[in-house]
């Protein structure tokens, strides 16, 4: 109802309109396209009524055989939002209190509340490659082996890996000489050793082949 009292003069009742908010639901891809179909990113949502915001939680393929139609293998690399998005933070919780953006994660489950703008988010796949280490110079009895080793994963080209192991690992009697990482022809690969305390860090990019870890004992 619009009521009001008639002046000594010709009225006009203007009715001023605003669009309604549309209701955006995300845009999700995969690239390259045409991986197996385990390479498919799991999407689930939440809306919380209170502030009629909805949340969306991505989980891209991972621990799974990824391939093309060569039989090549891929592994998850990282997300990437459109360029309308890219400033877009994470919904996620990390143990730092750091509020991180989704745009470049490489989270395998990152979640984000949804804009009031179309919105396309792409689980980027990068060929993959395996992880096996080699103990040199130890007795036949003696075993040593690496932390974060499964040489059954496979793991995204340009992916920073990080190994480690304890000093109380090392066999008694014996020390850490060298420590190199190889790739199968033969390549050195660059890494980099830090410790803390009693931890013992190797750290360096997966690059575009398998790679075998070689510690040296004496």
């Amino acid at each position: 109802y619009i009521r009001f009292t008639m002046p000594s003069s010709n009225v006009t009742v203007k009715v001023t309109f605003e669009s309604k908010q549309s209701t955006y639901e995300p845009e999700v891809l995969v690239s390259p396209s045409g991986l197996s179909d385990s390479s498919k990113v799991e999407v689930s949502s939440y809306k919380d009524e209170s502030k009629n915001e909805t949340t969306y939680t991505v989980r891209a393929g991972f621990g799974k055989e990824i391939t093309d139609t060569d039989g090549n293998h891929y592994a998850f690399s990282h997300w990437e939002l459109d360029k309308n998005n890219q400033d877009l933070n994470s919904a996620g919780v990390y143990s730092d209190g750091e509020v991180k953006k989704v745009h470049n994660s490489t989270e395998v489950e990152e979640s984000f509340v949804m804009p009031s703008q179309a919105l396309t988010i792409t689980a980027v796949y990068n060929r993959a490659y395996k992880i096996t280490s080699e103990n040199v110079g130890l007795g036949e009895e003696e075993d040593f082996e690496l932390s974060d080793v499964d040489p059954d994963s496979w793991i995204a080209k340009d992916s920073q890996i990080e190994l480690t192991y304890r000093d109380r690992q090392v066999p008694e009697g014996y020390v850490v000489k060298d420590i190199q990482a190889v790739t199968e022809d033969g390549k050195t690969v660059e890494i980099t050793r830090d410790k803390e305390g009693k931890v013992n860090y190797i750290r360096f990019t997966m690059p575009s082949s398998n790679v075998t870890v070689k510690v040296t004992f004496e």
